[in-house]
């Protein structure tokens, strides 16, 4: 088989590194674009003609008439967000029949799992993850403990209640103290997934092979990430992070493809950080100015609205994601959200216990305890905002730019300048 003509579309921070743009502004080039993680809790923003979409579950390439958009098993899938962005689509004008495909065995989220995630989280007590409540943990344990509820369950009624039964029992004793019989209720919950019958009827597939033909035939595939290599599963900041697998390889087992239709991968990160929720942040600014920074990058999730932990960028974890996901190039984005500074830090190294150290596991414990060695470069006061050629940058960014690409020893492909689709500078090819 020829080289794959494909390419995976990565965050390499602790998500919301504006990927959603970055894979719009890439799906014009490509076929069909497909998600392979993550769950209703990672919302992508983009902007099309002055007019902002915030995609929840569907591909970001959906807002592209011509493209087909897969939802891959690796997904948590809540039904009714799904159904209210179709419904939401159509009424703006974004036409989504028979270019919405979604894998027979995505697990799906429902509400006893969002219950059942603000439970949990609250009895952490001062251990709580601060997570969006959108039942992603809860749901992604049940598919581990093999009791979950996937969309090819939906078209076997006698079943499903059996099914239904099992999970019941397995939430019932969690779920009493809140008083509501409603999201242990067995007749409701198949009634409310009767309901979505008709949806997944047209929508259902065998993901993973079709994909498969696509990229045989010489179609360009796009592999959409959600989230940011930080709150990988495994590999970030544990317990800090998403429920499933936000790095490379949650591609091949959300999909179901082989590593070799894989073509190219290509990194999103911030010119600066952001963090939500708890968990350790080397690089956070916590003065005046990251109150400045915040509302100037406008730091707010997309779905839950909570504003973002803002920092310096830190260029240790950018090299440790890099690698652990293989890319090939990298997206820059936000860069005009540094315009004004007269001064811009960057972390190339850690102190621990007086001990300076440039790689530490964000799982490991010592992590806690690092503190960023920063290096202060020069801002710039011409305006990047808007600017679509390289050219046109001011010399202390194109500085910035180039100094973090001799760092890190990947180049910097995209460069966002802006919300707007055309607010992208192309580097190369």
């Amino acid at each position: 088989m020829m080289k794959a003509d494909s390419i995976a579309v990565l965050g390499l921070q602790w998500g919301d590194e504006g990927k959603g743009k970055v894979i719009d502004f890439l799906s014009e080039s490509c076929h069909a674009v497909a998600r392979f993680g993550g769950g209703a809790n990672a919302g992508h923003t983009i902007v099309v003609n002055g007019e902002k979409f915030i995609l929840k579950l569907l591909p970001s390439g959906i807002l592209h008439e011509d493209k087909l958009c897969f939802i891959g098993s690796g997904v948590a899938c809540d039904p009714e967000v799904l159904e209210t962005e179709i419904s939401e689509l159509g009424k703006r004008g974004i036409p989504t029949g028979g270019r919405i495909f979604i894998d027979y065995g995505t697990h799906l989220v429902l509400p006893l799992h969002k219950v059942s995630d603000g439970v949990l989280d609250a009895s952490r007590g001062k251990g709580a993850l601060d997570t969006t409540k959108k039942g992603i943990g809860p749901a992604f344990a049940d598919r581990a403990s093999r009791i979950g509820i996937r969309v090819a369950d939906i078209f076997d009624r006698q079943a499903l209640a059996l099914k239904l039964n099992t999970l019941v029992n397995a939430h019932e004793s969690f779920l009493t103290e809140i008083h509501d019989e409603t999201f242990i209720d067995q007749t409701n919950l198949a009634q409310d997934l009767s309901h979505y019958e008709t949806l997944f009827k047209s929508l259902v597939t065998d993901v993973g092979p079709k994909i498969m033909d696509l990229i045989a035939s010489g179609k360009k595939v796009l592999f959409e990430g959600a989230q940011g290599a930080l709150l990988d599963i495994d590999f970030g900041s544990y317990p800090y992070v998403t429920s499933t697998h936000t790095t490379t390889g949650g591609i091949f087992t959300g999909l179901g493809i082989p590593p070799s239709y894989l073509g190219s991968t290509a990194g999103v990160f911030k010119a600066y950080m952001t963090r939500v929720g708890h968990g350790p942040f080397p690089t956070e600014i916590t003065d005046d100015f990251a109150s400045e920074l915040r509302e100037k990058g406008g730091e707010y999730g997309s779905v839950t609205g909570r504003p973002r932990r803002v920092g310096w960028l830190d260029l240790v974890l950018l090299s440790r994601t890099i690698n652990l996901n293989g890319i090939d190039k990298l997206a820059i984005t936000k860069l005009d959200v540094l315009d004004g500074l007269d001064e811009i830090y960057v972390c190339e190294s850690y102190e621990i216990d007086g001990r300076k150290v440039s790689d530490v596991p964000p799982n490991h414990p010592d992590f806690y305890n690092a503190r960023p060695v920063y290096t202060k470069l020069k801002g710039w006061d011409k305006p990047t905002a808007g600017i679509r050629e390289l050219d046109k940058l001011s010399r202390e960014a194109r500085d910035y730019l180039d100094y973090i690409t001799e760092k890190i020893g990947v180049p910097i492909w995209l460069i966002s300048t802006g919300n707007s689709r055309d607010d992208t500078i192309l580097v190369g090819d």
